[in-house]
């Protein structure tokens, strides 16, 4: 990727992907398999360039950024939608292809590393189902201020009246 960036400096948010058989292997199967795969590097934002931190830019704007630093078929492939049933239709699209899941993220918004923020989302397929206890959640402050985060779950004993905490 190095030879290919069209800047003196960068700093881009990328992953990994594998693929098998020209198939998209699941991160959780991928990193568990003895099984060789192909790894492909995605990029998917830039947040420094040429001496500019682009943190507290607009996502539209470091995407433009993107596209001229790096070549095309190294940025992940995204879409703009304008209602929820175009979204769940472009995310069913998207997992029947063998995919986990999509970001959902606000192209006004500037970058929060480290950190949950309301201007993005992973929508993923749930791949069990359990039965649990919300035993604790923390009311957010700042930028969560007015919001519950931080859920903290438990489960029961499958014979005693015992909650055990899971996360």
């Amino acid at each position: 990727v190095r030879t290919t960036l069209n800047a003196d400096s960068c700093i881009l948010d990328s992953e990994i992907v594998g693929f098998k058989d020209g198939n998209i292997v699941p991160f959780y199967e991928g990193i568990q398999s003895h099984d060789k795969c192909e790894l492909s590097m995605r990029l998917f934002d830039v947040l420094y360039y040429n001496g500019a931190n682009l943190l507290g830019r607009p996502l539209k704007e470091r995407l433009s950024i993107l596209y001229k630093v790096v070549p095309e078929d190294l940025i992940a492939s995204g879409f703009t939608v304008s209602s929820y049933e175009a979204l769940m239709s472009k995310y069913d699209e998207i997992v029947s292809m063998g995919h986990e899941g999509i970001m959902v993220k606000c192209l006004s918004e500037g970058y929060h590393p480290g950190r949950r923020h309301r201007s993005w989302m992973k929508l993923k397929k749930s791949r069990d189902t359990l039965d649990v206890v919300l035993v604790k959640a923390n009311y957010g402050s700042g930028e969560l201020g007015g919001l519950y985060s931080s859920f903290r779950m438990a489960v029961k004993h499958p014979s005693k009246m015992v909650l055990y905490e899971i996360g």
